[in-house]
């Protein structure tokens, strides 16, 4: 990829990669290997390509043959170990870990809308906010941190219940009920550019859950991103990765993550949904190199 000082780049060039199936030996997809084709991309101006997202294993890196230009024999193969602590990547801006600041709010039949505020050194802009709404004609749903589970947000539901639960981080307003979307005063949640997706270690005790993420850079400027809550029987062990190249526009132009004024998760599901989050951060990825010499004969 031309990472060698002084080294000629080669563009357009295609590279592919492959993850191992488990025997450690690289088949390219052979009749009876067990590799798995990832996908192929196209190295740039600059020589350089990029696979994005790779969860852990070995992969094997390819690089097809360039017309005028040769390698020595085994060299347009090279093996990539990744670990679990590689995929999650370089860790960023914490909005919240739910590690200290115990916060229940429960809505019922006889208060079926109920909200609170809370200062929370852990959560970013230094508040956590909850909103929590009855919408089934009976029940009761509720939101915790820090509570029966230490260090994780629970959101739970009776039996015959359902409703609208939602958290937000929008700074130091003592207000529940109502997002200020500027209030964290423009968070760059990039952290100069490198930032590009959000983690979330999440569960439920039913499937069908869902988590839907609002970042506001100010109220006529917002996006949103959809998580499938995975069900992990209800504990918050399903990581899950939303990039933010996946968000939608909601208002305006969207959101600017460089410019970040509130943000805010709706946690919605079937009746009787239980589950818990644990950790909500930004990541920017790790970046491995592998760098192929090609020469001219």
């Amino acid at each position: 990829d031309g990472s060698a000082a002084g080294d000629p780049v080669l563009t357009g060039v295609a590279v592919s990669l492959y993850q191992d199936g488990g025997n450690g030996v690289f088949d390219g997809g052979a009749v009876g290997g067990d590799d798995t084709f990832v996908t192929t991309k196209t190295t740039n101006a600059q020589g350089r390509y990029e696979f994005e997202f790779l969860s852990a294993g070995r992969y094997f890196v390819q690089q097809a043959a360039v017309a005028g230009h040769q390698q020595r024999p085994g060299a347009s193969v090279v093996t990539q170990d990744i670990t679990a602590s590689d995929a999650l990547g370089v860790p960023g801006v914490l909005i919240d870990d739910f590690s200290a600041t115990t916060q229940v709010t429960t809505a019922k039949t006889t208060a079926r809308t109920q909200s609170s505020a809370m200062d929370a050194d852990e959560a970013i802009g230094g508040e956590r906010d909850f909103y929590v709404e009855l919408t089934s004609a009976s029940g009761a749903i509720s939101l915790a941190a820090h509570d029966v589970t230490p260090g994780v947000l629970e959101f739970t539901a009776s039996s015959v219940a359902n409703g609208i639960r939602e958290v937000v981080w929008d700074g130091v307003d003592g207000n529940g009920a109502s997002l200020n979307a500027t209030g964290l005063g423009g968070v760059d949640l990039t952290g100069g550019g490198t930032g590009r997706y959000l983690v979330f270690e999440v569960g439920s005790d039913h499937e069908g859950g869902l988590l839907d993420v609002m970042i506001y850079t100010d109220a006529g400027n917002s996006s949103v991103g959809h998580v499938a809550i995975p069900d992990t029987g209800g504990a918050a062990t399903g990581m899950v990765v939303l990039p933010f190249s996946s968000f939608a526009t909601q208002a305006g132009d969207g959101a600017s993550f460089a410019n970040v004024g509130a943000i805010s998760i709706s946690i919605s599901g079937a009746q009787a949904v239980d589950g818990q989050l644990e950790v909500l951060r930004n990541y920017a990825p790790l970046t491995k190199t592998v760098n192929f010499a090609n020469s001219q004969p």
